[in-house]
């Protein structure tokens, strides 16, 4: 029996590019899936929806933005 079970993957909210799990992630290849890459849209508001959704993927191939919305008009 396993003592300890393998992470396969982390999911974080992330709005901070200083993120220790980003290199934690990579380091051990483990996949960084990012919940609200937009922050709410905050970040698409700020930047653009462009640059937040560039910047994630180009920390890594281990990295997975996961945008989404709740209102049907922003589809």
């Amino acid at each position: 029996m396993l003592k300890y079970r393998p992470v396969a993957a982390v999911q974080l909210n992330t709005t901070d590019r200083d993120d220790p799990a980003l290199e934690m992630c990579r380091d051990h290849n483990i996949p960084y899936v990012a919940h609200r890459p937009l922050d709410a849209g905050l970040l698409a508001r700020t930047y653009g929806p462009a640059a937040p959704l560039h910047w994630l993927p180009s920390q890594g191939s281990h990295v997975a933005p996961i945008p989404s919305t709740s209102q049907p008009r922003h589809l």
